[in-house]
């Protein structure tokens, strides 16, 4: 039969351990387990932000680098290569974040009273599938550049011939060819909204990926907003709980242990910092557009309305 104890980091050097009631365990157990989940998406997702800011301090940089150099036919060259890997990146992040999610939102529904949760983030990601072109782009894109070519193939940039313009927005477009992924077999099949980008030679992945983006954000809102209310109560009730152990409450780490007889069975270890960072007010629904677009490199045809512009086209080497 199943005894249950806790432990803390001087208990476990003098090989200590103190009794509590098998309930406790299990709701600690599973309430940390859930904690655990939510931030293993809040990670993913963080990282999928910073490969987002990646990709478009690449842009900004590569326009620099490009105007700056002697050769701009190889400085830009060695940007496409640049921008093609910031940009398999970003999209690879976005698999493994909405992998995370998926995977996560099951195990929630399955075991929380969040029953629908997985449910209704399948209906998001189908409905912002079916409704967004440049979402339909990038999972495409995703799947080409994983398995077969790297996508950019061109950038462009628009040059000011006076030193004094004020550059507000970055004039270069990160281009990829619509022929190279119309010659997909599949292209008909994935690109459901595929009139509204055929009138093009080309399409700027700068502005898609920033559509794409959004979409995300948007839906790590709605799981943000799910999870909110559950997870303030769990942190609350295990930090009360552990509060209440004699001997626990000075310590940052509590290994929670379930033995059989002597036999080590099962176990938890409770990090009261993971705690600290889903405090109940900071845990609202993000501004994306507030918050993070402005910093990044913005490129924009309305960016090309100067006195005197020189136009620079840069095309990858076959």
């Amino acid at each position: 039969m199943s005894e249950f104890y806790f432990q803390n980091y001087f208990d476990a050097l003098r090989g200590k351990k103190f009794s509590i009631a098998e309930k406790d365990y299990i709701f600690i157990k599973s309430s940390y387990e859930f904690i655990l989940k939510v931030l293993w998406i809040e990670e993913k997702f963080s990282i999928l932000l910073g490969n987002f800011y990646e990709f478009h301090e690449s842009i900004k940089l590569t326009y620099i680098s490009i105007l700056e150099s002697l050769n701009q036919e190889d400085t830009g060259q060695h940007g496409i290569n640049l921008l093609n890997r910031r940009l398999l990146n970003l999209l690879s992040s976005a698999r493994m974040y909405l992998d995370q999610v998926l995977h996560d939102s099951s195990s929630i529904s399955q075991t929380t009273e969040l029953r629908d949760l997985h449910d209704q983030i399948k209906k998001n990601t189908h409905e912002y599938y079916d409704s967004s072109v440049s979402y339909q782009v990038m999972e495409f894109m995703r799947n080409i550049m994983q398995h077969k070519f790297l996508v950019v193939r061109n950038i462009s940039l628009v040059r000011p011939l006076f030193p004094d313009c004020d550059l507000k927005v970055v004039p270069i477009f990160v281009n990829v060819f619509l022929d190279d992924l119309k010659n997909e077999d599949n292209f008909i099949n994935k690109i459901i909204l595929r009139k509204e980008i055929e009138q093009f030679k080309s399409i700027n992945i700068d502005y898609h990926s920033r559509e794409y983006i959004l979409k995300l954000s948007d839906l790590h809102n709605i799981i943000r907003t799910s999870l909110k209310n559950e997870l303030g109560q769990y942190c609350k009730k295990i930090n009360e709980f552990i509060d209440s152990l004699n001997g626990a409450n000075n310590f940052t780490e509590i290994a929670l242990l379930e033995y059989d007889g002597n036999k080590y069975v099962d176990g938890i270890l409770v990090n009261r910092k993971i705690l600290s960072q889903f405090n109940h007010d900071n845990f609202d629904a993000l501004n994306f557009e507030k918050n993070f677009l402005p910093r990044k490199a913005y490129s924009s045809e309305s960016c090309v309305n100067f006195g005197g512009v020189e136009k620079i086209s840069i095309t990858k080497n076959k």
